[in-house]
């Protein structure tokens, strides 16, 4: 069959491991047995089922939704990249960027919808798609619906075992493997955008304007942030090492950008 010719084990274990860390089961198991102690017994198959169905009808029809906006699929996947990028900062540094409502009920939502199948999960199964083949995306979900169910079933005895400790230093493995994730699906997609788009000879006379605007940038909110506080505890000083970091990432663009303008024109 079609489907089954891209049919890569080295791809099923990246889409495994991509998803696995975005959904990051093993880090919500606090909540889930939190939730459990609150409104009684979770279906683990039942949730698990409907999660994995939910990401792979999501995985074809998003597809279709973008089409119809108008949006293709390498701008999607530099969109979920940003995502991906900060759930990733989330994990890292153990700040809040995007703010959850409380939970009314532990049926199908919370748990299959949005603990396990959010919006990040979503967008980053419709990114991956930009990048392999459908048969291993599709193995990498079936993969971690199996896992999520085992550890809704095993939520409490995980919980006894591992430890607050374990489960902070796994939080912030996998955040660095996603933030490493977002930058390659960024520049990848970044790349195509920019060779399909770019006119590189109009692009290579505001490149110095862009780097000493740039530049000025990351000096300024350098400046501004205080050194005497803590930088991740003050979020002031936050505000300013993002705003830095956005500008530094642009920085790198711009030289990256400026090397493909050389070679287009060459071309």
């Amino acid at each position: 069959m079609e489907i089954f010719d891209g049919f890569s084990f080295k791809e099923i274990v990246t889409s495994f491991m991509v998803l696995f860390a975005v959904i990051d089961i093993i880090g919500s198991v606090p909540i889930i047995v939190s939730l459990q102690q609150k409104f009684g017994k979770i279906e683990a198959g039942k949730a698990a089922i409907t999660a994995g169905a939910i990401m792979i009808v999501f995985l074809f029809v998003g597809n279709k939704i973008l089409k119809l906006i108008g949006v293709d699929v390498n701008s999607f996947a530099i969109a979920g990249a940003f995502v991906i990028f900060v759930i990733a900062l989330e994990m890292i540094l153990g700040i809040e960027i995007n703010k959850t409502t409380e939970a009314k009920a532990a049926s199908i939502v919370p748990i299959a919808f949005p603990l396990v199948a959010g919006a990040g999960t979503l967008t980053t199964a419709l990114s991956l798609r930009a990048e392999f083949h459908d048969i291993n995306i599709i193995c990498g979900i079936i993969l971690n619906t199996i896992f999520v169910y085992l550890v809704l079933k095993s939520a409490k005895w995980l919980e006894q075992k591992i430890g607050d400790a374990t489960l902070m230093i796994l939080q912030k493995v996998f955040g660095i493997i996603l933030l490493a994730i977002s930058i390659k699906l960024f520049t990848a997609n970044f790349a195509q955008l920019v060779l399909n788009y770019v006119n590189f000879k109009i692009m290579k006379k505001f490149y110095k304007v862009f780097l000493v605007l740039f530049i000025v940038f990351i000096a300024i909110n350098l400046y501004a942030i205080n050194w005497q506080n803590d930088l991740i505890a003050d979020e002031d000083n936050i505000k300013f090492v993002f705003s830095a970091s956005a500008a530094a990432i642009g920085l790198i663009l711009l030289f990256v950008m400026d090397t493909w303008s050389r070679i287009g024109v060459k071309k």
